[in-house]
Parts: structure tokens; sequence; C-alpha cells
């Protein structure tokens, strides 16, 4: 979920990232998460799996939220995805850093491989 606001604070919208390659992913996360010992604050803190890897915002206001699947989102300024991407190299990556030039294109870690936006 992502949520953008204007200058003063105020929420224009929130958005929940949802779509089919999210789908196995929701389905394995358990119901019942096993207890783990917190030894500093005498309590139980459960572990939650991570489903982003990293997320950026291009020179253009897009936002680019990159999954552990390896997907990546993309949402105008508007809050509306517009397209979902999936980065090849070498073979697929999942990136875990995004960094956009001046000229339209994005670099992709690992592997610093450029692709055009």
């Amino acid at each position: 979920m992502f949520r953008k606001y204007d200058q003063r604070g105020r929420l224009l919208f929130e958005r929940h990232i949802e779509r089919v390659e999210l789908d196995p992913l929701i389905a394995a996360f358990p119901t019942v998460w096993p207890p783990r010992p917190d030894a500093s604050a005498r309590r139980e803190v459960p572990l939650v799996t991570p489903v982003v890897r990293t997320a950026v915002v291009d020179p253009a206001g897009n936002l680019w939220v990159a999954l552990v699947q390896p997907f990546t989102y993309v949402y105008d300024g508007d809050g509306i995805r517009t397209r979902v991407v999936q980065f090849r190299g070498a073979g697929i990556i999942a990136p875990a850093s995004l960094f956009f030039t001046s000229a339209s294109r994005v670099i992709v870690a690992p592997g610093c491989c450029e692709f055009r936006t």
C-alpha cells in the first residue's frame, strides 16, 4: 500500500498494490505466525516476509515499486498503475535498486543494466 499527500500534509489518495503476480506470494503467507521470543522486551514478535524490495519516484513523478517477485509496478502521479515491468539482462532481474538518469533511462542493480523508461 502507498499514500500520496499534498504539500499541507492532507491525504490525496491511498492505493493497494494488487495484481496476479502477487497472488502466489500472498497465498503462501501463513494465517498464524509462529511466535519468536524477543528477550529484550519479554514479548513475542511475529516476522512477516517482505514483499517490496525497493521503491523510487522517477523524474516524471511516476512511482516504481520493485517486488520480491521479479516484477516492478509503475504508477503515475494519480496512483494509477500504468505498467508492469520485468527486467531482463543475462536473465530475469529482481531489482534491489533503481536509479534514473536525465536521459529517460533507468539503471537497475544488481548488474547495473540500463533500460529505456
